[in-house]
């Protein structure tokens, strides 16, 4: 079968761009599996200084308080 010019010319972004959302669309789903991981499955020091921050912070929040208020 014979196509023709403007079949063949108006098909030629269509499979560069379809690459390129296929591309993208897995590099959202690649972070957000690592950023998924990294909460629900705390392993390694990277994880063990987010959870102390976040354990910290109220008490660091709250200190300045504490020391004018008296």
């Amino acid at each position: 079968m014979t196509r023709s010019v403007s079949d063949v010319l108006s098909g030629i972004g269509d499979d560069g761009e379809r690459r390129r959302r296929d591309r993208m669309s897995l590099m959202r789903v690649s972070v957000q599996t690592k950023i998924y991981n990294f909460l629900e499955r705390p392993t390694g020091w990277r994880c063990f200084l987010y959870h102390f921050c976040v354990y910290a912070a109220p008490y660091l929040a709250l200190a300045p308080c504490c020391v004018l208020g008296k």
